[in-house]
């Protein structure tokens, strides 16, 4: 009598043990599922706003002007570009340009970056890419006051004017304004940090396995 109640126990301890280890695995399967698609929902997400950001980089053009002062204005050539096919241009007189001063006309961004830049869904690594480019505060500068900084500037023009971006007007007729973005400082910094950019969000759709990217820059279809 004892032995069988004794292998009733062993069996019931035995059975308890199966029970909990069978329990154990199925909450680590559960765990291990649900971190899965989390992780993949997170990453989905990411490449969600990474697309938005390069189909808005595709399709927002800025003009760009490579301006010598003549008379009472800047003339020069004008490209119109995106950034994409800015970072990968080849223009000819751009190299006499590197070390004059950016500056933007009737506009104080080259697009609406901050929704992307302070996106927490945007990667990091592109973010700090972005935020290169953002104006905190465009200064204005009357043309007479370009004549005094450089007989060339590199003038941009965009669809952006934010009114609360600018500073220190008074009275004066605002013809252009000065941002304090990195990008901005120079036009080797602009150009630079175009070329930057493209790279970071190529490396970052390479990273997660997605390795052809539609980042156009065809010069064909330069308006």
């Amino acid at each position: 009598m004892n032995i069988l109640c004794n292998n009733i126990e062993t069996t019931k301890l035995i059975l308890q043990s199966v029970g909990l280890l069978v329990s154990s695995l199925t909450l680590f399967v559960a765990i291990f599922i649900n971190q899965n698609f989390a992780k993949r929902k997170a990453t989905e997400d990411k490449i969600k706003v990474v697309n938005d950001l390069v189909y808005c980089l595709n399709t927002t053009y800025i003009k760009i002007t490579y301006g010598l002062s003549a008379g009472n204005m800047y003339g020069g050539d004008l490209k119109t570009w995106t950034l994409f096919e800015f970072s990968k241009s080849n223009f000819k007189l751009e190299n006499e340009y590197l070390d004059f001063p950016v500056v933007f006309f009737n506009s104080t961004q080259i697009m609406d970056l901050k929704g992307f830049a302070y996106n927490p869904l945007m990667p990091i690594e592109i973010a700090d890419e972005l935020i290169k480019f953002q104006n905190s505060f465009c200064e204005v500068i009357t043309y007479d006051e370009m004549n005094l900084i450089s007989d060339k500037m590199v003038i941009l023009e965009s669809k952006i004017l934010n009114d609360d971006e600018i500073f220190n007007s008074g009275n004066k007729r605002i013809d252009y304004y000065q941002g304090n973005a990195e990008a901005y400082k120079t036009y080797l910094n602009f150009k630079s940090s175009s070329q930057s950019l493209i790279t970071t969000i190529t490396n970052w759709y390479s990273d997660i396995n997605i390795k052809k990217v539609n980042i156009r820059a065809d010069f064909n279809k330069i308006k």
